[in-house]
């Protein structure tokens, strides 16, 4: 009795026991956060880099919900609850992409014994990239005579230096015609590209659109195609026995010449033959 007496206090006292006598509401100080393989110091990550994000919480009985998102996105976790210790994790990986620049991951614990919901994020994550340069469209048919537009965005970390994101025409800025190929840079940094009224010349130059950063060089290459005329269609016409008339036309006068010959050499064989 006074054993069990002895576990009672402890129990009070750590709010939490890891016998068969444990708190129903998890601890205050959790959820915690913590992450493996991301760098926060001078060293940036790099395209590729695989890091871990791990999300803790303690205590509750039944366990707690945690939930790691981005933004408003939910991501899909692996989840261990040990029951004798009552800690709950979730984590996942990911492999580093241009567009975890800056990204807040945040996980989010709920449990019926807890008002509000209670959350840990990690800091944004600092990732270095060469540009990322996008054409729309990057492909498209277009007829003789059309007008064309084309534009072309490009970010990296760190920043596209100046005067490196053009439009290059058989790998020079020079447009091929002044009158009508005009580029024009829109107030939020996009280039944009109008061929007016497309010539057949028009579909053998090689159009990319590029940019540079301390990381690289990005070309994207633009895909005019022509619009292709099917061939001619030829009717045909079938006979009542469901041949092609067409190819069957040349074969009957053959075969009437053939016949004509043979008619032609009997009749001299009966005049030579005598009776």
């Amino acid at each position: 009795m006074a054993h069990m007496r002895e576990i009672l206090v402890f129990c009070v006292a750590y709010s939490w026991c890891v016998s068969d006598v444990w708190s129903s509401v998890p601890f205050d100080n959790f959820p915690q956060c913590y992450t493996g393989g991301i760098s926060y110091d001078s060293r940036p990550n790099e395209v590729g880099d695989v890091a871990s994000l791990n999300c803790e919480s303690r205590g509750g009985d039944p366990a707690p919900t945690l939930v790691w998102k981005r933004g408003n996105v939910s991501i899909d976790t692996l989840y261990t609850d040990d029951r004798k210790t009552l800690k709950t994790t979730i984590f996942f990986s990911i492999e580093m992409r241009p567009e975890d620049n800056g990204a807040v991951f945040v996980c989010k614990e709920t449990h019926p014994d807890i008002p509000q919901p209670r959350s840990c994020q990690i800091d944004p994550i600092r990732v270095v990239f060469p540009p990322v340069v996008t054409v729309e469209p990057q492909s498209t048919t277009v007829d003789i005579g059309e007008s064309p537009s084309f534009t072309c965005t490009a970010y990296g970390n760190p920043s596209v230096w100046t005067g490196t994101h053009q439009w290059y025409f058989n790998d020079n800025t020079d447009v091929p015609n002044n009158e009508r190929y005009t580029v024009v840079e829109t107030p939020n940094g996009e280039l944009l590209l109008t061929i007016a009224e497309i010539v057949q010349e028009d579909y053998d130059v090689e159009i990319t659109c590029r940019a540079k950063n301390g990381k690289g060089i990005t070309s994207t290459q633009v895909l005019i195609h022509p619009v292709t005329t099917p061939p001619p269609y030829v009717p045909t016409t079938m006979n009542y026995n469901g041949t092609n008339t067409n190819s069957t036309v040349s074969d009957t006068a053959s075969t009437a010449r053939q016949n004509f010959t043979l008619i032609v050499e009997m009749f001299i064989i009966l005049l030579i033959l005598p009776f």
